[in-house]
């Protein structure tokens, strides 16, 4: 009785294991559609709101979902704070997605010139910043969904063998 809960809980331990992983590429691509969304959003206040960063960030962070809502949240009210420059609340920001989301660092080191752009350049040239991220994004959200098919079956698959394995070498 004893041998045969111990290898069920071996083989519940594997297969969980393979779902997370499988669950974990899901969310990125979740997040990454989320993001391009966020973006066109921001393209879209940029361009015919005129309203400033800050506010805009604001507005979009209402609009969003856990846990875009509180990291643009935030970076509205960071930037509304005088302490701290655009560049920092923006690197600040960054920290909070890769710690708080799904993404890659690559996918993050594609956001990184988006706020420098923004705040710089007429409404225009800020809508075609966003537009060349997205873009990047758009292919990282394409390569992610091919490798989460691949992936999350090899994930499965590894961890069921792998709980076999521990199964065959405890008997």
């Amino acid at each position: 009785m004893g041998k045969a809960l111990g290898i069920l809980l071996v083989l519940a331990a594997s297969l969980l294991t393979g779902k997370y992983e499988a669950a974990r590429l899901q969310e990125r691509v979740h997040h990454l559609r989320e993001l391009i969304n966020i973006l066109a959003l921001l393209r879209s206040r940029i361009h015919y709101s005129g309203n400033p960063l800050p506010q805009i960030f604001r507005e979009i962070s209402f609009q969003a979902a856990s846990p875009w809502r509180d990291i643009f949240f935030r970076l509205g009210q960071g930037m509304e704070r005088s302490d701290r420059t655009l560049a920092e609340n923006w690197q600040s920001a960054l920290r909070r997605m890769e710690a708080e989301t799904a993404l890659k660092k690559e996918d993050i080191a594609l956001l990184q010139p988006l706020l420098s752009g923004i705040g710089d350049l007429d409404r225009e040239r800020s809508a075609a910043a966003v537009d060349m991220i997205s873009g990047q994004l758009q292919g990282q959200l394409q390569e992610a969904t091919a490798k989460r098919e691949e992936r999350t079956r090899m994930a499965v698959t590894l961890s069921v063998t792998a709980g076999l394995f521990i199964v065959v070498l405890l008997l």
